[in-house]
């Protein structure tokens, strides 16, 4: 019985431990993104700066161009991260749904071992 219940103790501190993993690597990822977007952002500001400023039409296509392609990258940075991010999650919530139905056995053998006791 006492086994079990350091196992079950156990079970439960890991438990807690990839909730907090969990959450810490959310953070690490929402700051990534939100950096990322933020570079976005400022592309994006230099795209409607250039296009004020430029009188040239072809000066203003190709940097627009580069521009835009930089901007395509990053949203292909910003998906990758984003995939990568829902398959962590995903991997994840797989082991803290293991661990739960883990502990959930736990608990029914130790209430077997009560009522065994208990006679």
């Amino acid at each position: 019985l006492e086994e079990t219940k350091r196992c079950y103790h156990n079970e439960v501190k890991m438990v807690e431990r990839l909730k907090l993993e969990k959450e810490d690597m959310n953070a690490e990822w929402t700051k990534r993104l939100e950096a990322e977007t933020d570079a976005c952002t400022q592309l994006a500001e230099e795209i409607a700066d250039l296009s004020k400023q430029l009188d040239d039409e072809n000066l203003a296509t190709v940097k627009i161009s580069e521009l835009h392609a930089s901007l395509e990258a990053q949203v292909t940075v910003l998906t990758g991260a984003l995939e990568e991010a829902k398959i962590v999650n995903e991997h994840e919530s797989q082991n803290v749904a293991k661990l739960t139905q883990e502990i959930q056995d736990v608990r029914k053998e130790l209430s077997r071992e009560k009522e065994k006791n208990a006679l």
